[in-house]
């Protein structure tokens, strides 16, 4: 089962690669054949059909969306993915490769998912993503294991042969979430109980599909500490409301095409003030910062509020006509939402504000003398933190 994330307008050439084989893991032979690629939604409605007819002698005769890696006998065959066959697609789609003989006969080959995503625009450089930040919480809190798939498992079961080390039962009662992109990311299920043998948990419900080799999952809540993934996720979400109004994330846009003369730069919509706006001559020489203008179509750069666009005027015009740009702004922090969402706040002072409000919830949920020290230190810890939190712009930020 092979999973990628793509963004909503992007072309992939080429990916994924997908290598068929018979039962026996031997190649499977395609020349005489037609190989499809069909796509569906969650719905179950087809949104994508790619397909390619080989010959007896192994030659590609027609063929759309879909190439022959090498020869017919590897069984090699690459997808290609158009800007305009992503921007139609969106959320998890599930797709499967069929092979039809000359005799008609119709062999499932492969599957696996794209998970299509908004592209996002700009970057935010000095971010942690999600799920960092969630597993340096629950590092803190002693209550993580991560498990990778050893073996190729099934709906109900994840094998770990290297990692699953305990008496059976040892991981009941625990709560486990996939977190590999595929069919079955972010689900969470409860272990009913674990083999000793096997090195194997097991789940009180099927997963979507079937678990395989790399499929890595959290497991926590362990011995009934009493965490859960829902309560993490919204402790980060506290956080990050309570040090949006103190904190500005530092952002990056680096723009894809090279700057014409006269042009402009669109604003991402989020972005609250401009930093710097940078050029360089090629790939490999540094940047170098243009000068701010008080006017508009002064000889530097300056900012058309009305448009939301960064100007460029005057001889720095023509001087970096053709080249690479990029601009540095501040953005309020947004809430992350995705694992590989990135959060621009200082990552040491969140990993403790969060920590301390798990601790609050533990003593709330069992107010011990040991659980309310516990408590108090943690905020404590996160007090002494939280002016990391503040971000000064400096005097060249320009508010848009």
């Amino acid at each position: 089962m092979a999973n990628e994330m793509i963004r909503k307008g992007n072309s992939y050439i080429e990916t994924p690669s997908v290598s068929l084989t018979n039962p026996d893991n031997s190649p499977f032979e395609l020349s005489g054949s037609t190989v499809t690629l069909t796509a569906t939604d969650t719905s179950g409605d087809i949104v994508l059909t790619h397909s390619m007819v080989v010959d007896v002698f192994g030659h590609v005769t027609s063929s759309h969306g879909l190439s022959l890696a090498g020869t017919s006998s590897q069984g090699v065959v690459n997808n290609t993915l158009t800007a305009a066959e992503t921007s139609a697609m969106d959320g998890w789609v599930r797709w499967s490769m069929t092979v039809r003989d000359v005799s008609g006969n119709t062999t499932d080959v492969e599957e696996g998912a794209w998970d299509v995503r908004v592209k996002r625009d700009y970057m935010v450089p000095n971010g942690i993503s999600k799920r960092d930040l969630r597993r340096r919480i629950l590092h803190m809190l002693g209550d993580l294991t991560i498990v990778v798939a050893t073996d190729n498992g099934s709906d109900v079961t994840l094998i770990d042969r290297r990692r699953l080390i305990g008496e059976a039962g040892a991981y009941r009662g625990m709560q486990c979430m996939i977190v590999t992109p595929g069919l079955n990311y972010t689900a969470e299920r409860y272990v009913t109980g674990s083999s000793r043998d096997n090195r194997s948990i097991s789940f009180d419900h099927p997963l979507p599909i079937a678990t395989v080799v790399g499929d890595e999952a959290e497991l926590i809540n362990f011995r009934g500490m009493g965490y859960h993934f829902d309560m993490v996720n919204r402790s980060i979400e506290y956080a990050v409301e309570a040090a949006a109004d103190a904190a500005v994330e530092a952002v990056m846009l680096t723009n894809l095409d090279t700057y014409e003369r006269y042009g402009t730069i669109a604003i991402p919509d989020d972005w609250i003030s401009i930093g710097a706006v940078q050029w360089r001559d090629a790939d490999d020489q540094p940047w170098q910062n243009l000068t701010y203008s008080s006017r508009a179509l002064g000889s530097g750069w300056s900012i058309d509020r009305s448009n939301r666009t960064i100007v460029i005027g005057g001889e720095r015009s023509h001087r970096i006509n053709d080249r690479s740009t990029q601009i540095h702004g501040f953005r309020r922090p947004e809430i992350p939402v995705n694992d590989d969402d990135l959060v621009g706040i200082n990552a040491d002072w969140l990993t403790a504000q969060c920590v301390a409000e798990l601790s609050m919830a533990a003593y709330r949920r069992n107010p011990t003398q040991e659980r309310q020290q516990v408590m108090a230190m943690d905020y404590q810890h996160a007090g002494i933190l939280r002016s990391r939190v503040i971000r000064r712009t400096g005097p060249n930020v320009i508010r848009i």
